[in-house]
């Protein structure tokens, strides 16, 4: 019986320990912010580019740079379906993939201002989920809209 219960305990331990390790692997890549902390959503262009889905970390990818994307919450991410649940800040929703074709409205900063809260303007009061340390990019660029480019 001993050796039984042994037996069961090792076979719950490997499975927990890969369903750790699947949910380390699917944590959200989003970076986001709250927009309910802010009364003015600009709308500048990010211009057109692809949409590029990794590991802690989701960009906008152009010919001349590549910008690190920061999402207004509740944007949430769908670790199964492998989708963004892109909800604006009008409440409006919309499945976003690796790959997709997009424009996005809000407003670009360099990375180096976007970590801490800008007083001067206000026009970003720092994320409400950071990205990972490992997600480089040129730029930051936090959206309020999204517009999906038809090929």
């Amino acid at each position: 019986m001993g050796r039984r219960l042994l037996a069961f305990v090792v076979v719950i331990a490997v499975i927990g320990g890969a369903c750790a390790e699947d949910n380390r692997i699917e944590e959200s890549p989003l970076a986001t912010w709250d927009p309910s902390k802010s009364g003015i959503f600009f709308l500048a262009s990010s211009g057109e580019g692809t949409l590029e889905i990794t590991p802690g970390c989701v960009r906008l990818i152009q010919e001349t740079q590549t910008t690190l994307l920061v999402w207004p919450e509740p944007t949430s991410w769908n670790a199964s379906s492998q989708v963004i649940d892109f909800v604006d800040v009008m409440g409006n929703r919309l499945e976003l993939r690796d790959g997709d074709r997009i424009e996005a409205g809000g407003s670009g900063y360099p990375i180096e201002i976007i970590t801490e809260e800008d007083k001067s303007t206000g026009k970003f009061t720092s994320f409400a989920s950071p990205p990972a340390p490992t997600c480089n990019a040129g730029r930051s660029f936090v959206l309020n809209s999204i517009s999906v480019i038809e090929d």
